[in-house]
């Protein structure tokens, strides 16, 4: 049994608490800590607060490290809270962190200690300080050259174990599938509950044609994430996107890739369309897209991908745009009215999404209805009787 203590809030990190982690992970050359003082990072959401430590030792010494990040359970909702315990966001990044990080073809942060409870999945990270390097705005959007690294960074992850079955089978041990059948109507309900509230706040950024293709979309979402899982790489980082890379001074190739909550076995395709078609701004990713799918292919082939043709890669990140349009049509439709920071980003975010839609005519992709008698076909049935009852609920303009 693990006896350090395993906190769930900012209020508990002490001097001897820290000391006590920081020796257990193995950090041999870590003063005695005297005093910690806290930050709690805007960075916090609801699937985890992040805090920086900056550690004081006591007398002349100094320690190392002089600040460390902690990661804790986000604390912002009972809804939140299950939504992370359903998808298993912190053991999925106790397990990345854990299994993988040491060996990952892409910088990440160093981890010192890390618990995970099972039972109520509430985990604690302590990790290295990248306070040097910085984010981008999801709401400005990531320039072009900034982008086209990550495109070539997050490749090497694909690759790493695009064509490995032993990773794969390691990777599926550890943190299984990016979304199994649950997860993924989860994602179709909650999305149909919240479309409503979306096009009320945000109709602005929805033509006609991209209007029906949301609605359309909705009860297909199961089977649309059905479909795309089957396609190659099959690994994926879950949420790349800007605010999950750290850039340093020494151009565009000196990155860092953090939040690791959604890792596991799914379409690497996904994290491209996701990462292109929400981060970069339309008219820079016009501009690139098919450069950085071309550097995706050659990348990932260069890595040991065969049989893996440049139009199959080009398919699979028009149809995998639309996964956006999933993660923020959500969270254009749950945030609070007052959240203002936060609706700015899903706005922007979803404005880039639909436009992507549009020009790379991903609703070609739109699956066949489930069949009524399924499993699937009973929940797309259920998500447009929610989408109907939600729909009679918005008054127009009320969420805004």
């Amino acid at each position: 049994m693990n006896e350090i203590p395993r906190i769930t809030s900012p209020e508990e990190i002490s001097a001897q608490w820290m000391e006590r982690a920081l020796a257990a992970g193995g950090a041999a050359e870590a003063s005695a800590i005297e005093a910690v003082k806290v930050e709690v990072l805007d960075a916090a959401n609801g699937m985890g607060t992040l805090c920086r430590c900056r550690l004081s030792a006591a007398g002349d010494s100094a320690p190392a490290p002089a600040s460390v990040i902690v990661k804790l359970p986000g604390h912002e909702g009972l809804v939140l809270g299950w939504f992370a315990k359903w998808f298993a966001t912190a053991r999925r990044e106790f397990s990345f962190y854990r299994h993988f990080a040491a060996t990952a073809p892409v910088r990440v942060p160093g981890l010192f200690y890390a618990d995970f409870d099972g039972r109520t999945h509430e985990s604690v990270l302590v990790m290295e300080d990248l306070e040097r390097m910085e984010t981008v705005s999801q709401a400005t959007g990531i320039g072009p050259e900034r982008a086209l690294a990550a495109v070539a960074a997050i490749a090497r992850l694909h690759g790493r174990f695009g064509e490995n079955p032993a990773a794969d089978a390691t990777v599926a041990a550890h943190c299984g599938e990016f979304q199994n059948a649950t997860q993924r109507r989860i994602l179709q309900t909650v999305y149909m509950l919240a479309l409503p509230v979306a096009l009320d706040r945000f109709g602005e950024c929805f033509s006609p044609e991209t209007r029906r293709l949301a609605i359309e979309f909705g009860p297909r979402i199961d089977s649309h994430l059905a479909n795309v899982v089957k396609d190659r790489p099959r690994v994926l980082h879950g949420d790349f996107r800007c605010e999950n890379l750290m850039f340093g001074s020494q151009g565009p190739d000196d990155l860092a890739l953090i939040d690791w909550q959604g890792f596991g076995i799914g379409c690497g395709l996904y994290d491209i369309g996701y990462f292109l078609g929400s981060s970069v701004a339309t008219e820079h990713r016009r501009r690139i897209e098919r450069e950085a799918i071309e550097t995706y292919h050659e990348t990932v082939c260069g890595m040991g991908m065969r049989h893996y043709t440049l139009d199959e890669c080009w398919r699979s990140y028009r149809q995998n745009i639309l996964g956006g349009l999933i993660l923020y049509g959500m969270g254009a439709g749950t945030l609070k009215p007052d959240d203002t920071q936060r609706l700015q980003v899903a706005k922007a975010s979803l404005c880039r999404v639909l436009a992507a839609i549009e020009d790379l005519d991903s609703g070609e992709f739109l699956p066949d209805r489930a069949p009524l008698l399924s499993a699937g076909g009973a929940c797309s049935t259920l998500s447009k009787f929610a989408y109907r009852a939600r729909s009679l609920g918005v008054r127009p303009g009320k969420n805004r």
